[in-house]
């Protein structure tokens, strides 16, 4: 099964409690800032197995991705210098991250890639061929924001998706809430039983 790697903002605590709580393959969360409030709300998840490392995670990333040849999910609320950085470390990652971000760097975006189909992990009922996606402004409270980002990383029924073109060509999704009340109602569900 695909790890899941999670950049955020400092502040995203109820994204990383979500993505604790929901994506039973979190592998990292990576935060841009002082991390020790993500991996204390890991712990309080139960999820010690989750590493924490601040942005850009160098050595972190190149921990999970050097022992897993196929497709890793990426989802990125904030800044993307982390992405960037770990595209600039080791650019076969194109290839291989099926990426959700919350802000469309163009320079960023233009490196990456629809993840090949051939990186797909034959034991994995998740298939990662879409092109990047772009998470598109939501009126959602601000703490759900983040979550979002997370919910459209994990294709979830209440994101809709819809191809774009960049300014530079580079076709991507964009991904918007079917209702923000859906988003809202599916955070709600996650931190309080753990599942949808």
């Amino acid at each position: 099964m695909s790890p899941f790697i999670l950049a955020v903002e400092l502040g995203s605590d109820v994204a990383v409690a979500v993505a604790a709580r929901y994506a039973a393959r979190l592998a990292l969360v990576i935060v841009s800032g002082d991390a020790s409030t993500a991996r204390d709300v890991l712990d309080r998840s139960g999820r010690s197995d989750v590493a924490v490392a601040p942005s850009p995670g160098l050595a972190a990333v190149r921990a999970i991705t050097s022992g897993y040849p196929y497709h890793i999910r990426w989802a990125n609320h904030g800044p993307l210098d982390g992405l960037d950085a770990v595209l600039a470390d080791d650019p076969a990652l194109a290839d291989r991250l099926a990426v959700t971000v919350s802000r469309p760097d163009a320079g960023v975006l233009a490196r990456l890639r629809t993840p090949s189909p051939a990186l797909h992990d034959p034991a994995a009922a998740w298939r990662a061929p879409y092109p990047p996606i772009v998470v598109m402004g939501s009126s959602a409270p601000s703490f759900v924001a983040p979550s979002f980002v997370v919910a459209a990383a994990m294709l979830r029924p209440f994101v809709r998706f819809e191809d774009a073109v960049m300014p530079s060509g580079q076709v991507v999704q964009l991904a918007t809430p079917v209702s923000e009340d859906a988003v809202v109602d599916w955070v709600r569900r996650v931190l309080s039983s753990g599942t949808e």
